[in-house]
């Protein structure tokens, strides 16, 4: 498990590159007044977003829920 959250760590850090360089990117589209490669940079932007998010709940998804020991169902009932 410490390799799954090694690799959900470092794929959300490369993201967050990424989502830097597309921004940095479309303010220079902007700038040059090229609102088509513009959009496509917001779309990217938000593409990633979405998976940045994505990966992170599922990081935390597993510290959340992780019961040490537990040997019940939700119920309270033994399994």
């Amino acid at each position: 498990m410490a390799n799954r959250k090694k690799r959900l760590r470092k794929s959300i850090s490369s993201i967050k590159a990424q989502i830097e360089k597309h921004k940095i990117k479309k303010e220079k589209a902007l700038e040059e007044r090229k609102f088509e490669l513009t959009a496509y940079h917001g779309k990217e932007i938000e593409s990633m977003t979405i998976t940045k998010s994505d990966k992170d709940s599922k990081l935390h998804r597993k510290e959340k829920n992780y019961k040490p020991g537990s040997d019940t169902n939700e119920e309270g009932e033994k399994k």
